[in-house]
C-alpha cells in the first residue's frame, strides 16, 4: 500500500471530528446479540498463488472463480454506493415464529489504496418491506439525509484481485491491495420486525469523493465460487431514479455477468412470536361440549384455562414457541386423555373425545 500525498489533510479532518465527538477508531455500538449475517469477504491468510499475507494483513479477500474455470474471475473490488450517485441494497429473512427488534448493523467498506485513515465519513439507512424499486414496496424506516454512522474499525482484511485467473493473475506484492473496514449503523429508535424479508437501502459518504481511486463495498466471497443463485443485490442511479441488479462483469469483460450480494450483519433482540393452540371438545357420539373447561400447563407449573364455545371449541392465544405444555380437559361426565405438545407454531385441531 503506497503512502497517500493526502494523509496530513485527512489526519487534521479526523482529528476535528473527534474533538467534535464522533469517534472512528471503534465502534461502540455494543450489540445485543448477532441476529443475521448476509456473508463473508475474507479468503484464508494466503492467496490463490500461494503468497501469504504482509505487511499488517491478516487475511486476504481475493477475488474468485468458477472451480475448474481457469478462464474468468470476479472483476469488482468494490462497489459504489457513494451518496448522491448511488445507493446499495440487499435482503435479510425474519424466520417464522421469531420477532427481532433491531439495534444496529455491521457494513464493510473496501478503500484502495488506503493510508490508514478511516475512509468512511457517513452512512444513511433506509428499511423495506419489499425489494425496493418494487411498486408494492415501502420504506418502514430511516431516510436519505440522517448520518447513522457510530463508528469504523479496520477488520485487518485486504481485499486482492485473483492472483492466478486468468492468467497471469494480479499481483498482491507490488501494493495492488487495499483495507476492507467495518462500519457500525445505528438503527434508532430501535425497530420491531416480524417475520417476512426485508431489504436494507443505504449510501456512504467517504473522504475525497472522486474518481481517482478505487473505493466501494465488497461483495460476499465464496471460495470457488463467483456467485450463487440465491445472490440478488441491487443498485440505484441516483440521477435515474433506476434499481438495477448488482452484477460483476468479469475479467475478461467477454465473461458472464455474475449477481452478487453484499455482506452486512444485523444485531438486535430475538424475540419469540406468540402462537395459538385451538381445538375442540366433543363426547363420544361426536357432539361438541359447551362451557367446559381445557387447562394447558407449561414446563413450570403455570396453569392457563379456557371454557368451549357452545360448540365445543376452545383456544389459547399468547403461547410461547419452544416450550412444551400439558393439556387436559376437566369434565365430570366423561374421561379425557391429557396431550403433552412441543410448541414450534400454531396449531389447530388439538381436539379431545370423551370416554365414558
Amino acid at each position: 500500500m503506497k503512502k497517500n500525498r493526502k494523509t496530513k489533510i485527512v489526519g487534521i479532518v479526523i482529528a476535528m471530528l473527534v474533538i467534535g465527538g464522533l469517534s472512528f477508531g471503534s465502534s461502540p455500538v455494543a450489540p445485543t446479540s448477532l441476529l443475521y449475517n448476509n456473508g463473508d469477504v475474507s479468503t484464508g491468510n494466503r492467496a490463490e498463488s500461494g503468497e501469504s499475507v504482509c505487511c499488517g494483513v491478516a487475511l486476504w479477500s481475493e477475488l474468485q472463480h468458477d472451480t475448474g474455470n481457469l478462464a474468468e474471475a470476479n472483476s469488482r473490488k468494490g462497489f459504489d454506493g457513494r451518496a448522491g450517485r448511488s445507493r446499495l441494497a440487499d435482503d435479510f429473512t425474519v424466520p417464522f415464529g421469531q420477532m427481532w427488534t433491531l439495534a444496529s448493523l455491521d457494513l464493510f467498506f473496501f478503500d484502495f489504496p488506503g493510508n490508514g485513515q478511516i475512509p468512511v465519513l457517513g452512512h444513511t439507512l433506509q428499511i423495506w418491506s419489499g425489494r425496493p424499486g418494487d411498486p408494492d414496496s415501502r420504506i418502514i424506516f430511516g431516510d436519505t439525509t440522517t448520518n447513522r454512522l457510530v463508528g469504523c474499525a479496520r477488520t485487518y482484511t485486504s481485499r486482492i484481485g485473483n492472483t492466478v485467473v486468468p492468467p497471469p493473475g494480479e499481483p498482491t506484492a507490488q501494493g495492488y491491495f487495499g483495507p476492507i473496514w467495518k462500519c457500525t449503523v445505528a438503527i434508532a429508535p430501535e425497530l420491531l420486525l416480524s417475520p417476512g424479508t426485508y431489504w436494507l437501502d443505504w449510501d456512504t459518504t467517504h473522504f475525497f469523493d472522486d474518481f481517482v481511486f478505487e473505493k466501494g463495498h465488497p461483495a460476499v466471497t465464496v471460495l470457488g465460487k463467483r456467485g450463487l443463485p440465491d445472490w440478488n443485490a441491487r443498485q440505484l442511479y441516483v440521477a435515474s431514479g433506476q434499481w438495477t441488479d448488482v452484477i460483476d462483469p468479469g475479467n475478461p469483460l467477454t465473461g458472464p455477468d455474475v449477481p452478487q450480494d453484499f455482506p452486512f450483519k444485523i444485531y438486535g433482540t430475538e424475540v419469540a412470536t406468540p402462537v395459538m393452540i385451538s381445538g375442540r371438545v366433543t363426547a363420544p357420539d361426536g357432539r361438541g361440549l359447551a362451557n367446559t373447561v381445557v387447562s394447558m400447563t407449561d414446563s413450570f407449573g403455570v396453569r392457563r384455562t379456557a371454557t368451549t364455545s357452545s360448540f365445543g371449541y376452545y383456544t389459547f392465544d399468547n403461547v410461547r414457541i419452544g416450550e412444551t405444555y400439558l393439556i387436559g380437559v376437566n369434565s365430570r361426565r366423561y374421561r379425557f386423555r391429557p396431550r403433552q405438545l412441543q410448541i414450534d407454531g400454531n396449531l389447530t385441531d388439538i381436539d379431545f373425545v370423551g370416554q365414558e
